[in-house]
């Protein structure tokens, strides 16, 4: 069953909403409260994503220009070579 993709970014957004909850509230050095967590989470929650989007984009930009240099070499060699 593939879900849609509306779907799958809310449940990537809880699942890192509800993982920085837990690690404000107990995985931190000085843990936090309850609610400080679920603050903090709410606002690093969209950030966290963005920087992503942000990753990925970058790292699709580049294999799309790696694959134009390495398909203008291969052209650059069959014109040399014939």
């Amino acid at each position: 069953m593939t879900l849609p993709k509306p779907v799958k970014y809310f449940l990537v957004a809880l699942a890192l909403y509800v993982a920085g909850v837990l690690y404000f509230r107990f995985g931190a050095r000085h843990p936090e409260g309850w609610g400080k967590s679920f603050l903090i989470s709410l606002l690093f929650t969209p950030v966290v994503l963005l920087w992503w989007w942000a990753r990925d984009s970058m790292m699709d930009k580049a294999r799309r220009a790696g694959e134009r240099r390495r398909e203008a070499r291969r052209e650059r060699r069959r014109t040399q070579g014939a």
